[in-house]
């Protein structure tokens, strides 16, 4: 007993989240990181919501232009979502430490879900700052996450080369979201499609989450 899981969803979430990364799983090469199913199981998490992200932060202002808001008002939610952010790099830190990363990362993905979900029918600004807020939360909190999750699953000995990798999906992400979601209003002169691929995305993101674990469990 008291002993941490090589699979960071099971055993005590306090105890897995709080030792060293090193500790808790394989040290691995990026070159056997590469070859491991948790890579690209966390690669593609992480790139499709990135994915989510790029659409929200080029496009929220536009979207809410669109319901009546002026410019100056929209402006100021997707400032919420920066302020949020702050916010939740700070705490989703402090929680990971005490409840495990695995649920707090799938408390950040469900607080995405339902801000999609709620936003396209939110015409006040006081909610679509609140709500913006509350995503800025969870960015911010899914932004701290990650690198501690890959340092968790791979170890530290190359976790700044592997982390890189990884990183491509944010710049892929980022832009692919942008323009989907541009391309999107364009083809219908509405962003409600754009909310609806998001909160799928961010559904097939926590099924990939349920997946995840250290390579040493892989096989187990």
């Amino acid at each position: 007993e008291g002993k941490v899981s090589a699979s960071f969803g099971e055993g005590d979430p306090s105890e897995a989240s709080a030792a060293p990364p090193g500790t808790t799983g394989p040290e691995l090469s990026l070159q056997e990181a590469l070859g491991t199913r948790a890579f690209w199981l966390l690669f593609f998490l992480y790139g499709l919501c990135i994915i989510v992200l790029g659409m929200i932060m080029i496009h929220i202002v536009p979207h809410l232009t669109d319901t009546g808001m002026s410019a100056t008002a929209a402006a100021n939610v997707l400032g919420a979502i920066g302020l949020g952010s702050i916010l939740g790099r700070i705490l989703v830190g402090v929680l990971s430490d005490r409840y495990g990363t695995k649920l707090v990362l799938a408390a950040c993905l469900i607080i995405k879900a339902v801000v999609l979900l709620c936003l396209p029918r939110t015409g006040g600004f006081l909610a679509s700052y609140a709500l913006g807020f509350l995503y800025g939360v969870s960015y911010g909190g899914f932004m701290v996450v990650i690198p501690a999750l890959t340092s968790y699953l791979f170890g530290l000995s190359a976790m700044g080369a592997i982390f890189a990798t990884i990183s491509i999906a944010e710049g892929v992400g980022f832009g692919l979201g942008s323009y989907l979601a541009g391309y999107i209003w364009d083809m219908s002169g509405s962003y409600r499609m754009m909310f609806l691929i998001g909160i799928g995305l961010i559904v097939v993101s926590m099924l990939l989450a349920v997946f995840l674990k250290a390579p040493a469990m892989e096989r187990g």
